[in-house]
């Protein structure tokens, strides 16, 4: 039997159907009854394959003929079945991609929407395709819409802090071959309640490796801010948030030193607020949260300002809407030398 290609793009495969083509007996055109035997022969292991071409066999009056790189636009392939076809029993499969589009970070013990694009022959939206969207052990369901997007919502994220796949996948349809996408997301934690603090100069100045000090009797000489320093009473932890879990735009304050009630131990991976002023009002400290970063926290925690809090700042949630543009184009894990700004859809 013998194809051409002449939709004009190239052509993955084909799904074929007829009574007992796959029925296979021996007598394929590699099996030598033929003459003269195509050279290369055999092409696959059923000896009826030819150049470049290998079957998947459902049944044997059903199957998939794969073309090896496709079938490219105009191109020919041969290849033999046990019995005559239609075109009304061949099934073009359109190349298929599907591209995971959610969120590069997210927050354990929180709602986050995943989401996905899948597209034919890369350009083409393909809709009403189920896919399924999965975070760690976790899954949703989600079918694609016009522009050939499909998403879905975890209601509270279960994978461990650090790096996990987040996996979109697609499994086929009558006219598109399965398709799937995994990249790697940062799962990170909020406190349970309030949240330590970095100066705004200090991280905008930090690269991949710098060590940053978010809690400690220090802190206000380990950390720079745009509105200048911040009172020797403040440790690094504000107690009360104007919004929990915190968010850029809001502010918060805290009471001085060690009376703050900073927690007894921190997650791995934790949301911090930046901030660009701390001020002091009688014993209240207060102040803003320009942007939100996320720090791999180091060992050695303990909830007295004398034990420093010390990490390395590996993402960035959010910026509030009045701060500097950045050149950054996701959020999530750092690239390039400097901090840059997230996507819109870090949460």
């Amino acid at each position: 039997m013998g194809v051409q290609n002449n939709l004009g793009t190239a052509v993955p495969n084909m799904h074929i159907s007829g009574s007992s083509i796959f029925s296979f007996d021996g007598d394929g055109i590699c099996s030598g009854q033929y003459s003269p035997t195509p050279a290369g022969c055999p092409f696959g292991s059923t000896q009826y394959e030819g150049p470049n071409t290998s079957f998947s066999i459902v049944d044997p009056s059903h199957g998939t003929v794969n073309f090896a790189g496709g079938l490219a636009s105009g191109a020919s392939a041969y290849f033999s079945l046990e019995g005559a076809l239609s075109a009304a029993s061949i099934t073009i499969l359109r190349a298929t991609k599907l591209t995971y589009t959610g969120p590069m970070l997210a927050a354990q013990g929180q709602p986050v929407t995943l989401s996905g694009v899948l597209k034919a022959d890369n350009t083409t939206p393909i809709s009403k395709q189920t896919v399924t969207l999965s975070l760690g052990s976790q899954n949703c369901i989600g079918t694609t819409d016009t522009g050939g997007t499909a998403k879905c919502r975890i209601n509270s994220v279960s994978a461990p802090l650090g790096n996990n796949a987040a996996t979109a996948n697609f499994a086929g349809g009558r006219f598109y071959p399965p398709a799937k996408d995994s990249k790697q997301v940062l799962i990170f934690a909020f406190l349970s309640s309030g949240s330590f603090i970095l100066g705004d100069q200090t991280v905008a100045s930090v690269l991949p490796n710098t060590t940053v000090t978010w809690w400690g009797s220090q802190w206000q000489k380990l950390n720079r801010l745009s509105s200048g320093s911040a009172p020797a009473a403040f440790k690094g932890f504000a107690t009360t948030l104007s919004m929990t879990p915190p968010s850029c735009g809001n502010t918060w304050t805290t009471d001085p030193g060690n009376s703050s009630g900073s927690p007894t131990s921190v997650p791995s991976y934790m949301a911090v607020i930046v901030t660009s002023t701390v001020s002091k009002s009688g014993r209240t400290i207060s102040g803003n949260t320009p942007s939100i970063v996320i720090v791999k926290t180091n060992s050695g925690y303990v909830n007295n300002p004398g034990h420093v809090g010390i990490g390395t700042v590996v993402a960035v949630l959010c910026k509030s809407p009045n701060q500097t543009p950045s050149s950054n184009n996701g959020g999530g894990p750092l690239s390039g030398n400097r901090l840059k700004k997230p996507s819109k859809k870090s949460l």
